[in-house]
């Protein structure tokens, strides 16, 4: 065998080994390539659903907000309650006022009881 058979021969062979090479290189990464697709899709359907739950319990949250009133209404609820705290204080002052004059009026009545069974008690 002379040196060009035997270089053509080794040639061949290292051809052959490249195509080889090149094929798993290929499959691996074609593999590698579906398994990364295969995680970004995972991941892409996980954070779909994340963001479907965030949507709902950002519903919600709005829908109580809706329902609570606004700081004009607040304002209006505050004046109204100072007015009624005004209201009771007065009726407070006249309810001791009516404390003080009905104890006056029982000591009154009581005085007139007293005398009435005096004068029924002299009679013959």
């Amino acid at each position: 065998m002379d040196w060009t058979a035997i270089v053509e021969l080794g040639l061949a062979a290292l051809s052959a080994g490249a195509i080889a090479l090149a094929f798993y290189v290929k499959s691996t990464t074609q593999s590698q390539i579906d398994r990364a697709i295969a995680a970004q899709n995972d991941a892409g359907k996980g954070l779909r659903d994340t963001v479907i739950d965030h949507d709902r319990r950002i519903i919600v949250i709005e829908g109580s907000l809706k329902a609570l009133p606004s700081k004009d209404d607040v304002h209006l609820i505050s004046l109204d309650i100072a007015k009624l705290v005004g209201e009771m204080r007065a009726m407070n002052v006249r309810m001791d006022d009516l404390g003080v004059s009905s104890k006056a009026n029982g000591s009154k009545l009581d005085r007139l009881e007293q005398h009435i069974y005096q004068r029924e008690a002299e009679r013959p």
